[in-house]
This record gives structure tokens, sequence and C-alpha cells, in this order.
């Protein structure tokens, strides 16, 4: 049987996992919750919820209702969680482009820029990845090799996808995810290593602020996903209590949106800096930190997805020269 070449991009952050692919030719992309948890039981009330089978056993992988682990909150990318996820999004990109049998895979993965400086961690990462992998897939069982091992920094993506408009002015990349908001800067393209910084901003601790604010102040008790999508001005907000939620949420929106402008003060002079907003839950801020801010505040086109398209266009190109 024919060994189909794949190639896949993960950026397996915190509470997202993002990953892009082809499938003839036509670039798609996908999302999983980076959580884990042993055995098949309760499978979940999220769509992409999947029982794998990884080493012998058995892993429920994506389910929104698990809590983070401590691997997840520490971000240690050669954790377990980690790597089954990535795992996971591997089989469900080749069951997508309807692959059998066995595959060579191209993987790119991204890693915090301070982990990625420093080459004992690059190689850890490619050593977990390369080789052989067996993996029952919602039962389905995908035998695949990875050959390559790209390892790049997280917002590595961003700045491929947007060089061109990078190398004319200088940048503050503001990548904002569900647990931490990172910051690199660009001097007309350049990266500036040591810019490279983090913070607990993410719309993940932001709802869990609110959350503890509304039951511990006020006695009102809401599920996390009802204040994410009431932040992200999704969910209507009605009745006696209305006045109260809404004063809450703009509270905590606003102490969240004043401590990013101070770190990204922090950053670079912001007189001749502008700041490039992405990531999931820049959509939650972006508003708030443009009223704050004196310089150009820029959006990327998917925040969502935008890196780890990105990052897939860079391996295509490195494949490319290294064939060459």
């Amino acid at each position: 049987m024919e060994n189909t070449i794949f190639n896949i991009a993960v950026d397996c952050g915190k509470f997202n996992a993002k990953f892009a692919y082809r499938v003839l030719e036509e670039m798609k992309t996908g999302v999983l919750r980076t959580s884990m948890r042993e055995g098949h039981d309760n499978f979940g009330r999220n769509y992409d919820v999947h029982q794998v089978v990884i080493d012998e056993k058995k892993y429920t992988i994506g389910d929104a209702t698990d809590s983070f682990s401590d691997d997840n909150i520490e971000l240690k990318k050669s954790s377990d969680l980690h790597k089954f996820v990535t795992l996971t999004a591997i089989c469900k990109a080749l069951k997508d482009a309807g692959v059998k049998g066995a595959a060579t895979v191209n993987l790119a993965i991204n890693i915090p820029i301070k982990q990625y400086n420093n080459k004992d961690e690059r190689t850890a990462i490619e050593n977990l990845y390369k080789g052989s992998h067996t993996v029952v897939f919602d039962g389905e069982t995908f035998e695949f090799n990875v050959a390559t091992v790209l390892v790049q920094f997280e917002t590595a993506g961003i700045i491929v996808k947007y060089r061109k408009a990078f190398a004319e002015e200088n940048t503050v990349i503001c990548d904002c995810g569900g647990l931490n908001v990172t910051r690199i800067a660009l001097r007309k393209g350049k990266i500036l290593p040591e810019s490279a910084n983090a913070n607990a901003c993410g719309s993940n601790n932001l709802v869990d602020d609110i959350k503890k604010a509304l039951y511990g102040e006020h006695g009102i008790e809401f599920d996390k996903e009802d204040i994410l999508e009431m932040v992200r001005g999704i969910q209507t907000i009605t009745g006696a209590n209305a006045v109260t939620i809404r004063k809450v949420i703009d509270e905590y929106l606003d102490k969240y949106a004043k401590k990013i402008v101070s770190d990204l003060k922090k950053d670079a002079n912001l007189d001749i800096y502008n700041v490039f907003l992405c990531g999931g839950s820049s959509t939650i801020y972006k508003e708030h930190l443009a009223k704050k801010l004196t310089c150009e505040v820029k959006m990327s086109d998917d925040s969502v997805l935008d890196n780890v398209k990105g990052t897939l266009l860079f391996l295509e190109t490195y494949l490319k020269k290294k064939a060459a």
C-alpha cells in the first residue's frame, strides 16, 4: 500500500490546540480543547471529544468539562497531555484527509520562545514526536511515522503570515490566549528575543475572576461558558441583575486591559511601536486596549487560526528548501 506524505502544523496551547493541514491542496484547520483524562467513561458534552488508545491505555481527549491539570497550567510542552492532544489532532486530520494505511508525517509544532531558545528543550520536543506511532482514534487505528519535527516558537506563524507588513514597521505582537497573554516585539520585522514575555491575563482567568466576584459579592451564579458568552457580547444580559452583572464584567475587563497595557509599555516604547493583536481572546480585549493605547492597534484576520496557518506555510517552505 502506498505511503502517504502528510504535512501538519499543531499549536497546542494551554486552553485549545489548533492545527492546520491540507486536503487536495486546500488548507484546512481544526481546534481541540487541551484536556485529557484516563478512560472512556462519561463521553463529554462538547462536539470535539475523542476517545483514543495510546500505548495500550485509554484516554478521552478534548472534553470541555475536564479541569486543567498541573501540566496544562505549567505548559510543559513535553508532557503527556500535550503529546496526546497533538497525536489526536494528527489522527483527526488524517481521517479528514481520507488517509488509509501507513503515513509519513511532517510535523511543525509551537513552543514558548523562552523554551525555543533552549536547544535542549527543542531537541526534547523533537525526540518526543519523531518515530512511529500507533493510535486508536474513535475506534479506528492510525499508524504513522513522524519523519520531520520542525519546532517553532509561538507567534512564529503570525510573523510568517504577516512578514511583509511587519518588515515596514515596529510592532509588538500581543497573543491573547485562554490562560496567558504573550508578547514579543519586532523592529522592522526583526525579532527582539529579550522582549518575549507573558502574563496570566488570558480569557479563562478573566472568566474565573468574574465568576468568583459575581457569586462571592452578589450571590449570582453562572457557568463559565455563559460568562464567556456575556464577556464576548454573544449573550444578551437581561433581568433584575443585569446592571450588576454588566458592572462586574466591565470592572474586570478594565482591570485586565490595564495590566496588558502596562506590560506592553514595558516591552517597547509605544511612541514608535504599534500593537498587533492575535489569539482567541484578542477580540475580547481589542476595544478596551484601543481606548487605553495611543498607538495604532491592529488585528489578525483570523485571531484563532492565523498562527497555525502561518506555521504550516513555514513548514512547507522548509520542506521545499530541504528537498532542493
